[in-house]
């Protein structure tokens, strides 16, 4: 029987709890049995006894840590889930420059002249990828 259990089965007036189905009233320094098939009746405890009021308050901190738990298995996700979009972005970044970088590169190694038109278009291309890199790097997004 785990703690919520306990809790749920014990009789009006129990304070204690043996470690079996026998919860236990202590009344004027008298301990008094109680179970579903003879009601209450006085007898001494022969086990270890817990407080009601103890295994209340553990099901109380159980439950406060299964929420901290669970908010900070959320606020990992959430930072995750920020720097995977952030890691991205970046990715996406340095890919555009590479691009750009090996544009300009292959330019200058095939260089005819700077006025030739498929020369022109290549660095035009570098150009709008460099923007488009720049755009991306202030984005908020």
């Amino acid at each position: 029987m785990n703690n919520k259990d306990i809790l749920a089965n014990a009789p009006d007036g129990a304070t204690h709890w043996d470690c079996s189905e026998y919860m236990i009233h202590v009344h004027d320094g008298n301990w008094n049995y109680w179970s579903k098939a003879a009601g209450w009746n006085e007898t001494k405890p022969e086990e270890e006894t817990r407080s009601l009021a103890d295994i209340k308050r553990i099901v109380e901190l159980e439950a406060y840590i299964q929420k901290v738990q669970a908010d900070r298995i959320d606020d990992i996700a959430i930072e995750r889930k920020r720097w995977g979009r952030e890691d991205l972005k970046a990715l996406a970044i340095r890919d555009i420059e590479q691009q750009a970088s090996g544009i300009e590169v292959a330019v200058r190694i095939n260089l005819t002249s700077y006025s030739d038109p498929y020369t022109v278009r290549l660095m035009d291309r570098a150009t709008e990828l460099r923007e488009q890199a720049k755009a991306l790097a202030e984005s908020k997004t």
